[in-house]
């Protein structure tokens, strides 16, 4: 009980009921009575807040006593601190005053420094000026002696003393003739350098040649003559590769890649001659070698790549380019960064011209592809006109062409990403989407027109007494399509989810590349003023800020930072777009599979009932039609039903559709490869045969209910049916309906209609038909359309007479 009184009223959470039931559950013995323990519980909180009161009084009295001893107290702390103030502001007015004496004192203290700094400098002159007028004299006799390095040390001191002297009246000509004789040791120097750097002098001769003229700050004589004599080099090895590739397979993008391999060899061997002649000038050297080979070439490259229009040989070059950029800026490591990515920008110029256009090359790729195996499916039509062997053999044509124009359209991802790196998936999307578009363009004509010839035939079969293999043989061609189309289905279905897969990849794999300059892509682009680096031979400084390792002299991770981000920004927005199922990868495909299918059905299903519609033609104007009706010239007396027969036109559309499930079979059947692969071990394939049984299933179902349909349609465009017409018509639908009760076949409420009360006589048919409307046996257009043909009114309760209606 004590602990429970220990409990924090005051927090803001606290609830009561809480409490006290937590108490009573927790805090009461078993054997206590819950009123006994309440009362306890109530009179011990009492007490302690009695407790609580008494002490908060006595805590208040004392607290009260002790305000008046306060204020006090805060009374003599403020005087104390206003004198502790007093006192800091005389002190602070003695610090000002011996600040200002200070500073006048400092001030003749720097007076007397500059004079005397002002004498020594003048010292120094009138020493250098009276060593300078012997220099001037002693120097024509070093140039006539032929000592070149002592002239060079002269000129030297020279320039050294005319820095302290130039003011001085006496020697404001000097800087001239220093100049003059720097540009005559210069002159006598640099004949001898051209020579040694041609015919390849030993370096301590070639040391001592290019410390003459760094003596006098002649750098810029060393580097013009360095990368003009080794520019004649890379010109003849240009030349001699270009020579040996002329022949070659793949044309310039293969002895380019020579060419550069050979070049990296020679500015390999550059780099270790200037770290063993000229340590200090060795980097500035190479990179001005390398900026004026790649400034020369880049252009020639470029033009050499622009006729070649076939991927193959470009991702090559673009595989051995990059290796040899990388391998460059490796050898550039201690050169200025700006300089070293202008150089290497230049390198992958060439290149990124086909980059840019990697979209149309791999649409003209996948053109030509997709053209080696349309032309068999493009003449199915012509061939189907030749008869059903032909046909067939189109058919057979059209699927294999499916096999190779998918392994085509499969492989433009490697293509993409040996050209590209991944880079220009979205190239790749749009140039497989328009490819395959066409495709199935292309396709869905020829199967058009193999369904035109074969409704042709079946029409004209129809009417001549065609037999019924020949219509088995069509039919069987065109069912074929049906399994075109769902193998088509699948196979754009595989390509679009690896394609998914693909771009998916590619996005997480640039990202990785570039994650080190990915959140500051757009401060690496804005260093990059030009745009892209490769857009043109001249490489803006800085254009892979952001970049560091391997990726800076990455072609792919440049080409993501280059333009602000905007193609990494592109790429991370489509592969987010991946993960939403209304995102479609080839959008117009998708339309264009949807119009193949159409048209397939379209073409099967008309194929399929061809020559019941023309049976089906003659119907309206049977004469047999109008036999028993009123005003007839020959009025026929009622027959029996057992003594009608059905005519011909319904038996033969019988016998058509019974056959129909032998010729469906051709969806199930006459695969070899598939039976076998159902009997392999663990039935792989067992499903797949029952998903074609079911397909059949559904074909026979769709065309026995398309046929009912035509037929309903020709029965209500009768324009007078005789009583002993409406029997013969019965027989015919009840002939019809036992034939597609036969076949499993749900017969329709239009047709069940007139077999009920086509033959009814006239003074019957009114109360046979409600009573059929009541029942939910007849249908309600159709008895009205029945009724006008019989030339019967109905009673109001089961609607006036109108018009033949469709079914």
């Amino acid at each position: 009980m004590a602990d429970i009184l220990n409990e924090a009223f005051g927090e803001d959470n606290f609830d009561p009921i809480a409490w006290i039931n937590n108490a009573c559950n927790h805090n009461k013995p078993a054997d206590e009575p819950l009123e006994k323990y309440l009362a306890e519980l109530e009179m011990r909180l009492q007490l302690n807040a009695e407790d609580i009161e008494a002490t908060l009084s006595d805590n208040s009295s004392q607290a009260m006593r002790r305000i008046p001893f306060a204020i006090q107290e805060i009374y003599r702390l403020q005087g104390d601190i206003q004198g502790m103030q007093d006192q800091v502001q005389v002190l602070a007015g003695s610090v000002q005053r011996d600040a200002t004496d200070a500073r006048v004192s400092v001030e003749h203290i720097a007076q007397l420094h500059l004079v005397k700094a002002n004498m020594e400098s003048a010292c120094n002159s009138l020493k250098e000026a009276t060593e300078l007028s012997g220099l001037f004299v002693k120097v024509e006799e070093v140039f006539a002696a032929g000592d070149l390095p002592k002239v060079a040390e002269i000129l030297a001191s020279m320039r050294r003393s005319l820095s302290l002297v130039g003011d001085v009246p006496e020697f404001r000509a000097g800087r001239q003739k220093l100049r003059a004789l720097e540009d005559r040791l210069q002159t006598q120097v640099e004949g001898s350098l051209g020579e040694a750097l041609a015919r390849g002098a030993d370096d301590e001769a070639m040391r001592k040649l290019c410390g003459l003229l760094l003596a006098v700050d002649r750098y810029g004589t060393i580097e013009s003559l360095y990368v003009s004599t080794k520019l004649a080099k890379v010109h003849a090895l240009w030349e001699e590769v270009a020579a040996a590739g002329a022949a070659a397979p793949d044309g310039a993008a293969s002895w380019l890649a020579t060419f550069m391999s050979r070049l990296l060899a020679l500015l390999e061997a550059e780099a270790c001659w200037a770290a063993a002649v000229l340590p200090g000038q060795a980097a500035a050297l190479l990179g001005a070698l390398c900026l004026a080979v790649f400034t020369k070439i880049s252009k020639a490259a470029r033009d050499r790549l622009a006729p070649v229009r076939h991927i193959g040989p470009l991702a090559g070059f673009a595989r051995e380019v990059g290796g040899f950029g990388r391998a460059l800026n490796e050898l550039l490591r201690d050169v200025d960064a700006g300089r070293r990515r202008e150089i290497i920008a230049l390198v992958y110029a060439p290149l990124e011209d086909k980059v840019a256009a990697y979209g149309e090359l791999e649409a003209a790729q996948l053109a030509a592809d997709l053209r080696a195996a349309l032309p068999p499916v493009t003449a199915a039509a012509a061939a189907a006109a030749a008869g059903g062997e032909e046909a067939e053999g189109a058919v057979s044509r059209l699927a294999a062409s499916i096999r190779p124009a998918f392994a085509a359209l499969h492989a433009a991802v490697e293509r993409c990403n040996a050209l590209t790196g991944g880079s220009e998936v979205r190239a790749l999307l749009k140039a497989v989407d328009g490819e395959l578009s066409g495709y199935l363009g292309a396709l869905q004509s020829a199967v058009s027109g193999l369904g035109a010839k074969h409704k042709a035939r079946a029409a004209a079969g129809a009417a001549g007494g065609a037999s019924a293999a020949e219509d088995g043989e069509d039919i069987a061609n065109v069912l074929q399509l049906i399994k075109v189309g769902r193998e088509l289905s699948a196979a754009v279905g595989r390509l679009e989810a690896a394609l998914r897969t693909a771009v998916g990849a590619a996005v997480s794999r640039l990202q990785a590349l570039v994650s080190g300059a990915a959140p500051a892509a757009a401060a690496a682009a804005a260093a990059a003023a030009s745009g892209t680096p490769f857009a043109s031979s001249s490489a803006p400084a800085g254009g892979a800020a952001g970049l560091s390792g391997a990726a800076e002299a990455d072609p792919v991770a440049l080409r993501l930072v280059a333009g602000k981000g905007e193609r990494l920004t592109k790429l991370v927005k489509l592969g987010a777009s991946l993960s939403d199922p209304r995102f479609m990868v080839l959008p117009s495909s998708v339309g264009s599979l949807d119009g193949f299918s159409a048209t397939v059905q379209s073409t099967v299903f008309d194929v399929l009932l061809a020559r019941v519609a023309s049976l089906l033609a003659p119907l309206p104007g049977l004469p047999e039609w109008r036999k028993g009706a009123e005003g007839s010239a020959h009025p026929a007396a009622p027959l029996p039903s057992f003594n009608t027969y059905p005519l011909p036109y319904v038996t033969a559309i019988g016998d058509h559709l019974m056959a129909m499930p032998q010729q469906l079979e051709v969806l199930m059947g006459d695969n070899g490869d598939d039976a076998s692969a159902a009997a392999a071990p663990g039935g792989a394939e067992a499903g797949g045969a029952a998903e074609w049984e079911e397909l059949a299933a559904e074909w026979l179902d769709k065309a026995v209910s398309g046929a009912a349909g035509m037929y309903a349609d020709a029965i209500f465009k009768i324009g007078e049916l005789g009583q002993q017409g409406g029997c013969q018509l019965a027989t015919d639908v009840e002939y019809f309906v036992n034939v597609m009760g036969a076949l499993h076949v749900a017969p329709p409420p239009s047709l069940l209609t007139v077999q009920l009360l086509a033959g009814a006589a006239p003074e019957e048919f009114a109360e046979l038909g409600r009573g059929a409307l009541a029942e939910g046996a007849a249908d309600g257009p159709a008895l009205r359309a029945l009724a006008g043909m019989r030339r019967i009114a109905l009673e109001p309760a089961a609607g006036a007479a109108a018009p033949p209606a469709q079914a």
